[in-house]
């Protein structure tokens, strides 16, 4: 992708471009830009078969859906593609173009084929669609768990900070209950504390009062 494309740009589209510019085109028979999208059945392998899963950038593809009876049929070798939520796509003008769904690659249960492959991770798909046509649009790429994990703890510890800073609170985590306790300050009292407070789960690690 990155050979195809002056040096300093990426392809990175919104989803009202890439229906509007990418897929709309395509269903019409038009040309395509950019011509790097190419068609290929997502559908017939596993995603680290035809994808590095390290690569910086996504990638995208056109494929065309296969009909099961009346749904699509989302099997992919050792797994399938399962759908986890979908949203309408707008354009400028607030006009619904397209549908955006989003799925997981998931390893059937009794399968030991290239298993390590989903288990740092998960592969990520989003499929962009126009009313009544069985191409589509697909956006593929590998999720590491750590970033996510990351992420998610880098946002509640200053969450944490903010919420000490307002109150007047101290929290204290313990490792042999994996619980985080607040301690008091002189400025607070006990009753108001404990309407404060609510039970935080987070990767096993919960927040009480």
């Amino acid at each position: 992708m990155a050979d195809t494309l002056p040096i300093g740009y990426r392809f990175c589209p919104s989803d009202e471009q890439a229906i509007s510019y990418c897929l709309a085109p395509k269903v019409k028979g038009e040309v395509v830009f950019p011509e790097f999208i190419h068609e290929f059945d997502v559908y017939e392998k596993e995603p680290w078969k035809f994808f590095d899963k390290n690569a910086e950038e996504s990638l995208y593809v056109f494929t065309k859906l296969k009909m099961k009876k009346s749904r699509v049929e989302r099997t992919a070798g050792s797994g399938y593609w399962r759908g986890a939520q979908s949203s309408d796509v707008k354009d400028c003008h607030n006009n619904v173009i397209g549908l955006k769904k989003h799925l997981n690659f998931k390893v059937k249960d009794g399968s030991s084929s290239n298993s390590q492959n989903t288990e740092k991770g998960s592969w990520i798909m989003h499929e962009y669609s126009v009313p009544n046509q069985e191409i589509v649009m697909c956006k593929i790429r590998f999720k590491e768990k750590k970033a996510v994990e990351n992420k998610a703890l880098q946002y509640f510890s200053a969450r944490l900070s903010e919420l000490e800073k307002i109150i007047g609170l101290r929290i204290l985590p313990t490792s042999t209950t994996k619980s985080m306790h607040v301690a008091k300050t002189s400025t607070w009292n006990h009753q108001r504390e404990c309407h404060c407070f609510r039970v935080l789960m987070l990767s096993g690690i919960y927040w009480t009062a």
